[in-house]
């Protein structure tokens, strides 16, 4: 039994992953950079790890054979990601927003 285990990739894996960190590395500086007080910043992060779970997932589905499909979702799949995480996010905030002018009112008692 070898003392190390070690994890062996095809090298079709390269492109698309150095492709989607460059992605992550520009968008991460944008949403870094803009005045929402770093609410598109912890989303990003969060998009971020999704990202990498579930591409660690297809990478360890198939080690040596990815197909077409698994190094285009490598490859392009953050930026699709962040677009609807932040969708979704714009939601929560206009609920949110919803819920606190709703509890700032004073409740009239029976």
């Amino acid at each position: 039994m070898p003392d190390q285990i070690q994890a062996r990739f095809s090298e079709e894996y390269r492109r698309p992953i150095h492709w989607a960190l460059l992605q992550q590395f520009l968008l991460g500086i944008l949403c870094l950079l803009l005045l929402d007080g770093g609410a598109m910043a912890r989303q990003c992060a969060l998009v971020l790890v999704a990202f990498w779970v579930g591409a660690t997932l297809i990478m360890v589905r198939r080690p040596i054979s990815p197909t077409f499909t698994d190094k285009a979702l490598i490859q392009l799949g953050f930026v699709p990601l962040l677009i609807l995480s932040e969708t979704d996010c714009d939601a929560d905030a206009q609920i949110l927003s919803e819920l606190d002018t709703h509890s700032t009112k004073p409740r009239k008692l029976p």
